[in-house]
């Protein structure tokens, strides 16, 4: 009897141990069901990944043309936004161009350059980081609407909801949310050069969640908005793969320095290079050594990974847009949308490219 008393307590502590962990590890996870390193062995139809969806192609004139590489694209309020090098290009949902935010220089109505922009919709306002702080235009019209003056330069920033707005600065604290008048009421993670890269969009919403991806590790930062409050979380579960992790990215930095480290460290380690989430579906994109990458998409029910690039090795036939390369499928990364997926899609040197709009996966 004893004996049996004995085993029940052990089993109960066992159970109660493991009930534990899982909720812990859950909680300090923002993607815990997806875990990378585990590919499809066939050849999938884009059509068979990616369901409901639009082609929107946006209109090319001599006003609308969009310059540079990694273009961020933010789809909200009815509208696409576009960075074109330091000008902000607006096209409505259809594509049709509808006008473009074009003020360089150094009057009180201007900016110095474009180092980041987001939409602001509860104002109707696109905000522009500039050198000299946040400048703030009305759309569809354009027209100045202020500045909030910074201290420091945000570099990437993304508004919230209240008014005010989180941003990655180079000040000595990296992470800073900012009131509406420009003053700094959080700050978080001291500067780490190691860990220092960015992204075209840097700050994605998780849940109710801002989460900013550290430097292609499996690591982010991470705001509640509703507690003010930061913290650090992995973003997917252990893989079959080595990740790339903050004291690989320093050990490397030490040795090779701040030029050579990150292409010695893409030779050993994976990378994540950003995910998106639209409800309980996500999709992630990652890079492996070999130089190639893959994304990982999770439908809510079921999680896939599919090599996407270089297009030898690709996993996908692109039977919806016709192209033989699907590396586009990775620039979701540098798009945004209140209610899909975004993907851009050249088509030839002399046209604005397409976007892929993808409102639900299969």
């Amino acid at each position: 009897m004893r004996f049996k008393t004995i085993l029940a307590i052990l089993c109960l502590a066992v159970l109660a141990s493991c009930g534990n962990k899982e909720k812990s590890d859950d909680s300090d996870i923002l993607l815990p069901e997806i875990s990378l390193g585990t590919f499809e062995e066939t050849t999938a139809k884009l059509s068979d990944i990616i369901g409901d969806h639009d082609m929107i192609p946006l209109e090319t004139t001599d006003e609308s043309l969009i310059g540079g590489r990694s273009n961020k694209v933010i789809k909200k309020d009815g509208y696409i936004f576009v960075q074109s090098i330091n000008d902000v290009v607006m096209f409505d949902n259809t594509g049709h161009f509808v006008g473009k935010l074009s003020r360089i220089g150094r009057g009180p109505e201007e900016y110095e350059s474009l180092l980041d922009f987001d939409i602001d919709a509860s104002s109707d306002e696109i905000w522009v980081s500039s050198l000299k702080g946040i400048v703030k235009y009305k759309y569809p019209s354009l027209e100045f609407r202020g500045n909030i003056p910074l201290s420091f330069y945000a570099n990437k920033f993304k508004c919230l909801s209240d008014g005010s707005f989180i941003a990655m600065t180079p000040d000595d604290k990296v992470f800073n949310v900012f009131s509406v008048d420009g003053k700094v009421t959080q700050s978080f993670f001291d500067k780490d050069l190691a860990n220092s890269g960015q992204a075209t969009v840097q700050f994605v919403e998780a849940g109710k969640q801002i989460a900013s991806i550290i430097a292609d590790t499996n690591t982010a930062v991470c705001y509640d908005p509703e507690t003010g409050l930061f913290s650090m979380k992995e973003i997917l579960s252990p893989g079959k793969e080595p990740a790339v992790t903050m004291d690989i990215n320093r050990e490397y930095f030490d040795k090779y320095g701040y030029m050579d480290f990150p292409s010695k460290v893409m030779e050993k380690y994976a990378g994540l290079i950003g995910f998106r989430t639209n409800g309980r579906q996500t999709i992630v994109a990652l890079r492996y050594p070999g130089i190639y990458n893959s994304i990982i998409v999770d439908n809510g029910k079921s999680v896939k990974e599919y090599k996407v690039r270089p297009k030898e090795k690709s996993m996908i036939n692109d039977n919806i847009t016709g192209n033989e390369d699907t590396s586009f499928l990775l620039t979701f990364t540098a798009c945004e949308s209140d209610d899909s997926f975004l993907f851009l899609v050249n088509t030839d040197d002399e046209s604005n490219p397409s976007i892929l709009e993808v409102r639900k996966l299969k």
